[in-house]
């Protein structure tokens, strides 16, 4: 359905919505619809096609569609690159909907299907025509596409159309691959230029360049929505003397990444970036000597650093033009190192409260890039696995247990920049996690030594699928110390990024 300039029709029930409101309307239904459609198949798998279960799921989708169709005529539901689309529109994972994702993804893929499209409203009976074709893929058959083809003409779904899942498709997200990983780059370092800017404005007390701020938090967003693994992989990269300005862009990235997994809109991933973009401003205040101190604080010194996230509120609210959007990252900026539980953390206030949703995920963006970074009291920073198995033992008294969660699915059980000895004695380092929270613990690697310690020429694999003998057959002894084998980190995914 056209308008006649070549463009699709929008329908007559949307006419009034921005297309923003079109857009997040079709991104939530699209991730019902693949719950529901889910739901459906299991369903179908255990009941009788007259079961009232059964009934009440297909009635769920049917609804779903119809939605669906109300904001976009027609349907269209697609596969490329291990990810799900609906029209144009890619839908973002979450922890909720992992399971419903990964089982339609594996059904259309069985099929060899790039695209499945609904032109028109489908009966009763046509829906269960397509859900049992779905159900009916035999693993010894060698074309399945034409199969499924066939299969909608035997049961008179002609107003279904589908197109054949091609290795081209399934590598389209590769074509300007490189172009990404040099956007993701430039963001991080225009990132970490800003952020000192931010810390000269207040220190010289003058006013911060908001606009500035914005601008490179909204390209922090784009660069996690196109794909987040580029720039995780640069929050590797740590700079001693310049621990503050990359702490904060680091702290905002992961911030960023995690709101991502959750399902924010676009412009709540905004606000959550300038909130941990902002969350250690009030540290500016502090003397030179105290943030580059190597032994202990004095007592004195540990009441004026509890007071930094109050300072940083001060700060914010001499901004010109307080937005909502200010006193939203002021207030995720006074309650980060607050306890999810109330126990405890600072600053003291007088009435025990609950965190806010930016405080808890900064919460953990900071202490994770903290403890995996060098600072002047501790030269040596710890490994990430080390840095996520502490932060575990807080899991429920400092940090909320299911933004926790989050941020293993996010950073992986070996957290990316991970150097790790495998069981076949090679020495590998973590490039990204499984993003199946069942093999967690088998991310994808960069074989650096081999089982003698001897450097080899780099080979990525996928430890959930490495040599073709199933899921975990090469596997993970334990984390290792980069230092001892030489191996800088940062450099590979410099080099990455760069390439």
């Amino acid at each position: 359905m056209t308008d006649g300039t070549g463009q699709a029709a929008l329908p007559r029930s949307v006419s009034g919505l921005t297309l923003r409101q079109i857009m997040e309307g079709v991104l939530d239904q699209g991730r019902i619809l693949v719950s529901d459609l889910h739901k459906v198949l299991k369903n179908a798998q255990v009941h009788a096609r007259d079961n009232e279960a059964f009934l009440h799921a297909l009635a769920g989708l049917a609804k779903t569609l119809n939605a669906l169709r109300a904001l976009q005529d027609p349907v269209v539901l697609r596969l490329m690159d291990e990810y799900l689309f609906i029209g144009e529109h890619r839908l973002r994972l979450d922890i909720a909907g992992y399971l419903s994702f990964q089982y339609v993804l594996g059904i259309l893929k069985r099929w060899g299907l790039g695209t499945l499209v609904l032109n028109a409203p489908l009966t009763q009976a046509q829906l269960i025509a397509l859900v049992d074709l779905l159900l009916s893929w035999n693993p010894e058959d060698e074309d399945p596409y034409i199969t499924f083809v066939a299969g909608l003409y035997g049961a008179d779904l002609d107003t279904i159309t589908v197109t054949e899942l091609t290795e081209g498709a399934g590598n389209v997200k590769e074509v300007g691959s490189r172009d990404a990983r040099l956007l993701a780059r430039r963001t991080f370092f225009q990132a970490i230029s800003v952020v000192r800017d931010v810390i000269q404005s207040v220190e010289k007390e003058q006013v911060i360049n908001l606009r500035k701020v914005k601008r490179i938090v909204q390209a922090i967003v784009d660069d996690i929505m196109r794909d987040e693994l580029f720039l995780l992989g640069l929050t590797t990269l740590k700079n001693y003397d310049e621990y503050t300005t990359n702490h904060s862009a680091n702290v905002c990235i992961l911030s960023v990444s995690m709101g991502s997994r959750m399902g924010c809109s676009k412009n709540d991933l905004e606000a959550l970036g300038m909130s941990a973009f902002f969350h250690d401003i009030g540290k500016t205040k502090w003397p030179k000597e105290l943030l580059h101190k190597e032994g202990k604080p004095t007592p004195e010194e540990w009441r004026m650093m509890q007071m930094h996230p109050c300072t940083g509120v001060t700060a914010l609210l001499k901004l010109k033009g307080l937005s909502d959007g200010v006193l939203r990252s002021a207030l995720a900026v006074f309650e980060h190192h607050l306890y999810w539980d109330r126990s405890g953390g600072y600053p003291v206030v007088t009435r025990p409260r609950d965190p806010s949703l930016f405080a808890r995920i900064i919460a953990i963006a900071d202490c994770f890039d903290a403890l995996t970074s060098a600072r002047a009291y501790r030269k040596s920073p710890f490994r990430p696995d080390q840095a996520l198995k502490m932060m575990l033992e807080k899991s429920g008294t400092a940090f909320d247990p299911v933004l926790m969660k989050l941020f293993i699915t996010t950073i992986g059980v070996y957290p990316i920049g991970t150097l790790v000895l495998l069981e076949t004695g090679e020495v590998a380092l973590v490039l990204a996690p499984n993003p199946n929270p069942q093999y967690l613990h088998l991310p994808r690697v960069k074989i650096l030594f081999d089982v003698r310690g001897k450097p080899v020429e780099p080979e990525i694999i996928d430890l959930a699928a490495s040599n073709g003998a199933g899921p975990g057959d090469r596997r993970i002894l334990r984390s290792l110390d980069p230092v001892t084998y030489g191996v800088n980190v940062a450099e590979h995914f410099h080099q990455a990024t760069a390439a």
